[in-house]
């Protein structure tokens, strides 16, 4: 009886030892299985990722683009996009497509894209960027000067130079560059008897570089107030130490914006006199003077930040804009705080300013822009507004590479 006892103790205790090693066996089979399974997946994912023929559909979407089919573009796109939509580079293709013709398409397939994954991607919407240029260049829009703007965005998007007859800016541009001919043109336009009042040409002198100095010199004794006053704040901004003398001549000048003007230029070259001048100027109680001595400074830190932070808030809008480009660098929140406010303003004039800052403010590297806004902004009324929305959308793009 005792064997037999035994006997049924081993036999019992086999029993459970075979029914759990089986029952540990099927969970290593089962999870064998599940791995095996989830892996088949995910390889099966990356191969249709890269699968041959999605290659070759978007390689061929590329070509019809590039040879002006943008329906076949776009159709390439979708075919790829239907069984992966989030293929980048079939994104890519088909937002490429939609701006080629159809700016507005492009931010549609854009937006249903981000949803609400967010961030925004700058490459894409760089794209759609240059569409909305393109479109404005080639609009039958009666104001040439915005179709001019177009181009010339378009051209320094790409690397390019301007096209001819881009005015007083493209020609210091390529006169900077060393174009004789561009530099001429500066000249003849400074000596020319109309128009007598040459301000838009003194500003833009100043990114022709050194070589504009002989050509503002005479444009400080214009007949003109403002042409004066740009002349001499060109000169400052150039560094134009053999100008001091005609600049200390003009802190006389009737008219007394050409004489602050004179004041910030000698501050800039570091006269002593002007640099004295330019702390009085911060003290006053008129913005616009206070801005104009805070120029001195090229948003480096200095006296002149608290005259100008409380402007960020001044009631004037223009005011509030040019205090928020002084102190993009200083107070990049407070400025972020105060452009988007302003780019909400019902004032098509504050939009489309707002706009045109955040393209300067971009282009001198500070990422105080929202791009959100920025992207809403393409899709705005006023051409103008959308032009400048485009420029500060493509240099937080280029600054972001």
């Amino acid at each position: 009886m005792p064997v037999m006892s035994a006997r049924l103790v081993m036999r019992r205790v086999n029993v459970k030892v075979t029914t759990m090693t089986r029952a540990l066996f099927s969970a290593v089979v089962v999870s064998a299985l599940s791995f095996t399974l989830v892996s088949a997946q995910v390889r099966d994912r990356t191969v249709r990722a890269d699968t041959p023929s999605d290659l070759i559909t978007i390689s061929n979407g590329w070509s019809a683009l590039a040879g002006g089919r943008t329906d076949a573009a776009i159709r390439a796109a979708n075919d790829v996009l239907a069984r992966r939509p989030w293929d980048h580079r079939a994104l890519q293709l088909k937002i490429d497509a939609q701006s080629a013709t159809a700016p507005g398409d492009a931010l549609d397939t854009y937006e249903r894209w981000l949803g609400a994954r967010g961030p925004e991607d700058l490459g894409l919407l760089a794209s759609i960027a240059e569409g909305v240029l393109r479109q404005l260049a080639s609009s039958s829009s009666p104001d040439p000067d915005l179709k001019r703007d177009a181009e010339q965005r378009i051209a320094a998007a790409n690397g390019r130079s301007a096209p001819a007859g881009g005015g007083f800016a493209a020609d210091a541009a390529a006169a900077r560059g060393g174009d004789a001919a561009a530099l001429e043109r500066l000249r003849a336009a400074a000596t020319a008897a109309m128009p007598p009042d040459k301000t838009a040409l003194a500003t833009a002198l100043v990114d022709a570089g050194a070589a504009a100095v002989p050509i503002l010199m005479p444009l400080l004794k214009a007949p003109a107030g403002p042409t004066r006053a740009a002349a001499a704040a060109s000169l400052g901004r150039l560094s134009a130490h053999d100008a001091e003398a005609a600049l200390v001549e003009l802190i006389r000048d009737p008219d007394p914006f050409v004489r602050f003007s004179a004041t910030v230029a000698l501050a800039r070259l570091g006269n002593q006199q002007g640099q004295q001048a330019v702390r009085e100027m911060l003290d006053s109680a008129v913005p616009d003077i206070r801005l104009m001595a805070a120029e001195v400074w090229d948003g480096q830190n200095g006296p002149w930040v608290p005259a100008i932070t409380p402007l960020l808030t001044d009631p004037n809008g223009l005011t509030r804009l040019r205090a928020a480009r002084l102190l993009a660098a200083i107070d990049p929140d407070a400025v972020r705080r105060t452009l988007t406010d302003a780019l909400a303003d019902p004032n098509p004039v504050i939009r489309t300013e707002t706009a045109k800052t955040l393209a300067q403010i971009a282009a001198n590297g500070s990422g105080v822009a929202d791009v959100g806004l920025l992207r809403r902004m393409l899709r705005d009324a006023d051409p103008w507004t959308r032009l400048y929305a485009a420029q500060a959308v493509l240099a937080a793009a280029k600054g972001s590479r």
